[in-house]
């Protein structure tokens, strides 16, 4: 072989290198340049400079592969350096391409044991680079690999082993792998719990990633919990304009934005928007995702042109760091696809689509959750454009999607992924078989929608059983809301096509189901107080919890709530301390479910009484009127002891003219209340006034919307001709009226407490201090005295037997001791209530100020809900106490309702601001038919009429004496013998002792 130059130089330079004189190369001058360029490569990399980093790394990968070959250590650094570099500027695939390539030569070597770090290390980039290119497919074994080095140079806990669990969980989670997830999550913070740092960073990613996983359950409470503990430790760590901190307030507005609050959520996007620019692609990626958020935020409340002008800035932005293909850009054109659909852009929706479509496809890999909400989305645009085979074939691929497993199988509930985009799927997949019956009038196609429904309503009955907070099966109910009215209005089709009565009380069924889950829920806990077969210290425990939340919870809505002066200490401890005893007693939980199965079931039951379980409840003289607001329609069932029937009715205008009767009668306007009492009676009470209801002497009212601030017993069954209030054909002078938060309350409260309790009452009259911090609402405003409350309660004290504290006397302290004694039958409020509908748990009573650090003179819808009364009767005599916050599923937020989650069976609450005069007459006139006997119902009725009786023109105004209404049970609350009874009692006894007599007490003595 002859040897030129150039291979005699390689021949001499490969026995150098073999012999370890690779220092004599060196120094050559190539290797010097190459040298400085990786030096400055590392530098840039440190600085974040990518693009300059690329340019002198790709120069110094150049030159080794030129002197050293591809397969050289020098060159595999290289390769890695410049592909993070790639990967960090958001070029994926060329990171990629460069770190398989490093990682190749590193794995081969004869020194791979030597450089096991740096094998590690490639591991995890190369993840980061296919998690970012939207490939997921080798992402779990890249992380195992990276777990088991770092275990054999760290032991096993090593912060590195925690960050690659910490890694392995967002991928489990991202795959829809939930409990796996958590299992790694759990493993990551136990290794960073025990480094000894409470402000570990990646216990702030783990706190951000266990309040993703509570948005699975629709538990908003937790998250914000998680992600508040998360934006402590990352503002520590990190600082404001980090892109984490924007990952963390994209998550929270999020959270905003499913409750309902867009304004809240546009609050956290746009803290991220307005983050400084510091070059870093994470940044630019959280800013981009936050345009999109405002863009669906706005979307949400109808907003369309504010929507695709932020999806489409998202997008332009997302352009400038991606490739055309990336995940990123297919859900900025989903978005767009919605926007122009609500709008009914359908070419350009279309388009849109297309677009989305096409790129998840080219990604083998895409995120199931991405796709498979495209794909819902989807097909609801082909749906709009009549295109149902098509429909119904983007329909099925979400349903298997979200369920992980094939459509044909049975559903197994427990391993279900994305449980509101199955039950959004199965609502659409219903109304699709409608909409095909509406074209070929196929029955079948009914039989179709019914199962989907069916199935929609089992699974939202499952989900509510297992969520535990009050929140998520709010929001639940809300997102169940179309369901049920599809599949009423399918009840009622069939009803109409087969005349069979079993639709109709499938229907009440339905409407019942939307009442009222948490308040029912909460009164379970009488069902099971005594429950057998749960050791005591468990129950114990329970309660310890439950009291340790609830403490904590009361402590941070007080501090979080002031205006001023914030203890972000105190806030954050409070945080810590709920987080520490929901963990616990969701494990508690988790036990009652696994070892104690009947008595968790009867803690979350969700069972709710039949219409056949009603008529039998009812008495022959009255009936009960179930309303459900649709979108479109409103329904009531109608069921009396008799008979079971459903209305429906126009939804028009009925908002108006609710408000429009309210103005009417606080403006005291005869011809506006005159009007609009009349039409709202022709609306809700009049299509149901059949020969089913008219003969009636009691009504049930459970109503929805905004039905709860209508007293019923003001309508007008007749055109008003009179000028003369008192002259009017109000239903008051028709029927005794109450109302139910759900007719389930029926049966689970049929009669009043039984206790040792006399017939007293508890009155309370408190006066207030000029400038009392107490009667200073939210927005500054300054309530004044009640010149009538203290004679409110001295007149009621002369017709029942009566405890009264008045002026100073009249303390919270003083109600929350006596009353924890149980010792009242009623207890009364004549004072100020505070209707907070911005935070509905800070609604609240007031009472006379105390030198107190624990009672401040407030009783909050809050501390309620963690009380227990044993009162039978409650009357809030106080402005607006059975008024607040409209929730689908569960009802107005009221003080009233406070009280019944307290316990309370009877309340006798205000729907307007109350005038103390006319309120301290109409007071004593109830309280005298009370102590007679009457039922809570008949009572508040009498003493109306009896008051419009005496009122002048101007008093007889409803507004001073129809505001009061009773809310619950209407059974008795003071029993009088009478004289008959006595007469009765007087001539058994006088039977007896003469039987006695006459033949003795002999035990064989027959009679």
């Amino acid at each position: 072989m002859t040897l030129t130059p150039r291979s005699f130089f390689e021949y001499i330079l490969s026995i150098l290198l073999m012999l370890g004189l690779e220092s004599l190369w060196a120094q050559t001058p190539d290797t010097l340049v190459a040298r400085d360029l990786m030096n400055k490569t590392q530098k840039r990399f440190e600085q974040k400079q990518y693009k300059e980093l690329i340019v002198s790394g790709e120069k110094a990968i150049k030159i080794y592969e030129d002197l050293l070959g591809p397969e050289h250590l020098k060159t595999a650094h290289a390769y890695k350096l410049v592909g993070m570099g790639h990967s960090f500027a958001g070029k994926m695939d060329k990171a990629i391409d460069l770190l398989k390539k490093s990682l190749n030569i590193f794995t081969k070597s004869a020194n791979a044991s030597d450089n096991q770090e740096v094998i590690a290390d490639i591991y995890t980039n190369l993840a980061f680079s296919e998690w970012f290119a939207g490939k997921f497919d080798h992402l779990g074994t890249y992380y195992l690999k990276a777990v088991e080095i770092y275990k054999t140079l760290y032991g096993e806990d090593g912060l590195k082993v925690g960050d690659q669990y910490y890694n392995l969980g967002i991928y489990k989670k991202t795959v829809g792998l939930n409990n796996e997830a958590l299992k790694y999550y759990q493993k990551a913070a136990d290794i960073y719990a025990r480094s000894a740092d409470p402000f570990h960073p990646r216990l702030a990613a783990i706190y951000n990633n266990l309040g993703n996983i509570y948005s699975r359950f629709n538990d908003w409470d937790n998250q914000l919990l998680y992600y508040n503990k998360c934006l402590e430790i990352t503002l520590k760590n990190r600082g404001e304009d980090h892109y984490e901190t924007g990952i963390i307030y994209n998550n929270m507005g999020t959270v905003w934005r499913k409750k309902g609050n867009y304004d809240k959520a546009r609050y956290y996007f746009r803290k991220v928007v307005n983050m400084s620019d510091g070059g870093d692609l994470r940044q630019i990626t959280s800013k981009a995702g936050a345009l999109d958020n405002i863009g669906h935020s706005y979307q949400f409340s109808k907003q369309y042109d504010s929507a695709l002008y932020y999806h489409q800035r998202a997008y332009k932005w997302y352009r400038e760091i991606y490739d055309e293909n990336h995940p990123e850009l297919a859900q900025s054109f989903r978005y767009q696809g919605n926007a122009y659909t609500d709008t009914k852009q359908y070419d350009l929706a279309k388009s849109a689509y297309d677009k989305a479509i096409k790129i998840h496809r080219q990604r083998s890999g895409s995120k199931q959750r991405l796709l498979s909400g495209l794909y819902y989305d989807y097909a609801a645009y082909l749906m709009a454009t009549k295109q149902y085979d098509s429909a119904f074939y983007y329909n099925n691929y979400v349903y298997q999607l979200s369920l992980g497993q094939d459509s044909a199988q049975k559903i197994n509930y427990d391993s279900v992924q994305s449980p509101m985009l199955l039950l959004q799927a199965l609502n659409q997949k219903g109304r699709l078989h409608e909409s095909l019956y509406e074209i070929d009038d196929n029955t079948d196609n009914l039989d179709k929608a019914l199962n989907a429904y069916n199935v929609a309503i089992d699974y939202t009955d499952f989900l509510r059983a297992n969520f535990h907070e009050n929140d998520s099966r709010l929001i639940l109910s809300q997102q169940s809301y179309d369901t049920y009215e599809n599949s009423i209005n399918l009840f009622l089709t069939l009803f109409d096509l087969y005349k069979d009565d079993e639709y109709l009380h499938r229907v009440f069924s339905l409407i019942e189901k939307s009442k009222s889950i948490n308040l029912l829920t909460s009164l379970n806990k009488t069902k099971i107080q005594q429950y057998a077969g749960v050791p005591s210290e468990l129950l114990e425990k329970e309660q310890l919890l439950v009291s340790e939340i609830g403490f904590n919870e009361n402590l941070l809505l007080k501090e979080t709530s002031k205006k001023n002066d914030k203890n972000t200490d105190k806030i954050n401890e409070y945080r810590h301390h709920i987080i520490e005893s929901k963990e616990a007693y969701y494990q508690l939980l988790e036990n009652y479910k696994l070892n104690y199965p009947a008595y968790f079931s009867i803690k979350f039951s969700t069972n709710h009484i039949t219409s056949a379980e009603v008529q039998s409840l009812l008495d022959s003289d009255q009936g009960l009127l179930n309303y459900f607001f649709g979108q479109q329609h409103i329904y009531i069932a109608v069921v009396t002891h008799d008979d079971v029937s459903v209305k429906i009715l126009g939804r028009e205008a009925i908002d108006d003219k609710i408000e429009q009767l309210r103005q009417g009668i606080t403006r005291r306007d005869l011809k506006a209340f005159g009007i609009h009492a009349h039409a709202l009676y022709q609306d809700l009470l009049a299509p149901a006034m059949d020969e089913t209801i008219h003969n009636k002497k009691s009504l049930i009212i459970i109503p929805d919307g905004n039905l709860g601030a209508v007293p019923f017993d003001i309508l007008l069954s007749e055109d008003p001709e009179s000028t003369d209030y008192k002259d009017l054909k109000y239903v008051l002078k028709d029927f005794n009226i109450r109302y139910l938060h759900a007719a389930t309350l029926l049966e689970r409260n049929p009669g009043l407490k039984r206790t040792s309790k006399s017939d007293e009452l508890l009155a309370f009259a408190p006066v207030f201090g000029k400038g009392s911090l107490i009667t200073t609402t939210r927005n500054g405003q300054q309530l004044g005295q009640i010149p009538f409350a203290q004679e409110e309660i001295e007149n009621i004290k002369k017709v029942i037997d009566a405890t009264t504290f008045s002026g100073a006397a009249a303390t919270e302290s003083q109600l929350k001791s006596l009353i924890s004694k149980g010792r009242y039958n009623m207890l009364h409020f004549a004072t100020h209530a505070v209707v907070d509908n911005e935070s509905p748990n800070f609604t609240r009573l007031l009472f006379a100020d105390e030198k107190d650090s624990i009672h401040d003179g407030r009783l909050h819808a809050y501390e309620l809900y963690n009380m227990k009364i044993d009162a039978n009767l409650v009357t809030l005599s106080a402005c607006n106490t059975g008024i607040g916050t409209f929730y689908k599923g569960e009802g107005t937020m009221s003080l009233a309702r406070a009280f019944a989650y307290a316990g309370c069976p009877s309340i006798v609450m205000s729907l307007w601001p109350a005038q103390d005069k006319s309120t301290s007459n109409l007071m004593q006139k109830f309280y005298t038919n009370i102590n007679a006997g009457q039922h809570t119902d008949e009572a508040l009725r009498n003493a109306k009429l009896a008051f419009l009786a005496d009122a002048d023109k101007f008093t007889a105004n409803p507004y001073y004496w129809a505001g009061f209404v009773v809310l619950g049970n209407n059974q008795p609350v003071v029993h009088k013998t009478s004289l008959w009874g006595i007469a009765t009692a007087l001539l058994v006894f006088f039977l007896f002792a003469y039987l006695v007599l006459k033949f003795g007490v002999n035990g064989n003595t027959k009679l």
